[in-house]
């Protein structure tokens, strides 16, 4: 992360199946971390986060692409982006 995470930072979610988007989301970024066991504030540099999740065999085939940005509350500046793809067959 290039900045701390302070409350109110704002996670914007993409989530796109075969290039076609399903999902866009906004967040308090905040609100979501306990899911991960975290808490805010964090401070910037890097941090490795795991999450396990099962997939339902009802998943349709194709490849995922998920992007997270996460900007301060202001939205002026970027605190992180992530992106990651899976490939169901």
């Amino acid at each position: 992360m290039s900045k701390d995470v302070e409350a109110g930072a704002k996670l914007y979610l993409t989530v796109k199946y075969n290039s076609i988007v399903i999902l866009r989301e906004e967040a308090d970024l905040c609100d979501q971390l306990p899911s991960v066991d975290l808490s805010c504030p964090l401070k910037k540099g890097p941090l490795d986060v795991t999450k396990e999740v099962e997939i339902t065999s009802q998943v349709p085939e194709g490849k995922y692409v998920v992007i997270a940005n996460v900007y301060t509350e202001s939205h002026r500046e970027v605190i992180t982006c992530i992106e990651g793809t899976a490939v169901f067959h």
